[in-house]
Parts: structure tokens; C-alpha cells; sequence
């Protein structure tokens, strides 16, 4: 741009444009929950809980992939468990 009426009036059109497109942002991300109704679920104590109170953009897809792994070393455990309660 250059330095005349019109570009300061070019300017402040652009300014103004970028203000509006900040708004428009600000009420889309307001507008999306930030709360997972289901988190209540978890076991406070779970790494799964920790991870998901603790969501973030910097979270890792890995980390979340690890904790949904269900092993057979989580299976006997659960199995344990199960018989101990019926016990």
C-alpha cells in the first residue's frame, strides 16, 4: 500500500476485515464444548482420566493410542478382579 489518503482508507478496510474475522473465530471456538460429558466415568485414579482432564492441543495421538490398548495382561487382571468380587 501506499502512503495516501487511500491507502490509510485500504488499511483500515483490511483492519477491519481481520478484526470481524477474529470475532468469527472467538464465537466458533465458544460455540464447541470444551467438556467431555463422559469423562465422570473414568476412574479418577486411571491414566486414561489423567489424560483426559489434561487435553490439550499439545496431546499426543500416540499417548491416547497407548491407553486405549487393552492387553491380555488387562484382561487377567480384570478377570482377578471379577473373581474376587464374586468371592
Amino acid at each position: 500500500m501506499i502512503v495516501s489518503p487511500i491507502g490509510f482508507h485500504l488499511f483500515n478496510l483490511v483492519v477491519d476485515e481481520l478484526n470481524e474475522l477474529s470475532n468469527l473465530i472467538t464465537k466458533a471456538i465458544n460455540d464447541r464444548p470444551t467438556k467431555l460429558a463422559w469423562s465422570v466415568t473414568l476412574n479418577p485414579d486411571s491414566p486414561q482420566a489423567s489424560f483426559i482432564s489434561t487435553l490439550s492441543d499439545k496431546s499426543l495421538e500416540q499417548t491416547l493410542t497407548d491407553l486405549s490398548i487393552f492387553t491380555e495382561e488387562h484382561l487377567a487382571e480384570l478377570n482377578s478382579t471379577e473373581a474376587e468380587l464374586k468371592n
